[in-house]
């Protein structure tokens, strides 16, 4: 991998910070049932702006969309190519003016947005919804776990009813390209940003 992502770079003159988007998928013939389980991959690069990862000035406005429920199974964790929901949830929050969208999974409990994981702090605790909960199991969500943990702040994996987002004190979004971004407001709820703005802080040391 590293040898394959130094050559992508060298080939598109990109010296500096990159996005690498990794696609693997079963090569050969054969359509539902395959006639070898041969794998493919495509690799594509992408450069970066900025550096490090700078907490968002202006807080986002998210709502949940429920019209569309992500299924939980064994594949729920993995980030693949099987998009659907998850473009009618964006299309969702672009015909609502919103900045982002919470999704549910198969049981009503929240689970991530669009394209990040969720973490909500409530009566000072942090929460993230379980893997069992059907997120997927992003880097970002990882590190910021191992973050928390040297930080010896408490942090929980758990089934989170979205009704807590009406007295949570933050929320805020994880992925690998954005770092942290924090919630400003769910409908007329509105949230502070200190723990999020922590996390932004170490995460850059960490760099």
């Amino acid at each position: 991998m590293k040898q394959k992502t130094g050559e992508l770079a060298r080939k598109n003159k990109i010296q500096n910070n990159a996005r690498f988007r990794l696609t693997i998928y079963r090569d050969g013939e054969g359509l539902y049932a395959p006639e070898t389980n041969k794998v493919g991959y495509l690799l594509e690069v992408k450069p970066l702006e900025t550096a490090g990862y700078e907490l968002n000035k202006k807080g986002i406005i998210v709502d949940v969309y429920d019209e569309i429920a992500k299924p939980v199974n064994k594949l729920s964790n993995y980030k693949t190519t099987n998009s659907l929901p998850f473009v009618m949830a964006a299309i969702y929050q672009k015909q609502h003016r919103l900045d982002e969208v919470l999704l549910l999974n198969q049981h009503g409990f929240l689970c991530e947005s669009t394209s990040s994981n969720l973490f909500v702090v409530y009566q000072n605790q942090i929460y993230t919804p379980a893997l069992s909960e059907g997120c997927v199991g992003g880097v970002m969500r990882n590190v910021v776990m191992q973050l928390a943990k040297k930080h010896q702040l408490p942090l929980i994996e758990a089934q989170i009813n979205p009704q807590i987002l009406n007295e949570a004190e933050e929320v805020f979004l994880t992925n690998a390209i954005g770092g942290v971004r924090w919630v400003m407001g769910y409908g007329r709820k509105r949230y502070f940003n200190e723990v999020a703005r922590m996390f932004s802080g170490w995460l850059n040391q960490s760099l």
